[in-house]
Parts: C-alpha cells; sequence; structure tokens
C-alpha cells in the first residue's frame, strides 16, 4: 500500500462518518502495518483514531508513510494508549 493511497483511504473514510474522530481502524498482516503507522503518526496528519486494531501484523514490512520499519513496541505503546 502507498502512503497516498493510505491517506486518500483514511480521509474518504472520515468524510462518510458524522464525527470523523471516531474512526476505528482494524488491520491484518500489511495492513496492520498500516493501520500502525496511521496511529504512530496521527498527531502529525491532524487525525485522531477512535480505536485501532492489529491483527497478525508483519514488522518486516516498511511503514506506508514514513518508509522506515515500524518498532513493533512503539506501536503497541501507541495503540495501547
Amino acid at each position: 500500500m502507498t502512503r497516498e493511497a493510505l491517506l486518500t483511504s483514511v480521509r474518504e473514510a472520515r468524510e462518510r462518518l458524522a464525527d470523523p474522530d471516531e474512526l476505528e481502524i482494524v488491520g491484518h498482516g500489511l495492513g496492520a502495518v498500516a493501520a500502525a503507522s496511521l496511529a504512530i503518526h496521527a498527531k502529525r496528519l491532524g487525525i485522531r483514531l477512535a480505536k485501532v486494531t492489529l491483527v497478525d501484523p508483519d514488522w518486516s514490512l516498511p511503514d506506508p508513510i514514513s518508509g522506515q520499519l515500524i518498532d513493533a513496541r512503539q506501536a503497541n505503546e501507541t495503540i495501547g494508549k
């Protein structure tokens, strides 16, 4: 998934909600890495996510926003807040 595709999908999903800050993200595999990326970068992106659920994230894949690998511990700490 590209950065552009991810951000476009989130923008479109938020536009469909009465309260965009109530968006809940669930991701599996690559999708879990994308969901973690959104949670980690949410403040910088100016978005709020109500809930993020990761299923079997593949941490060997790069963060689609930064292009870097995500530290699983950092993701768990960020999402657990």
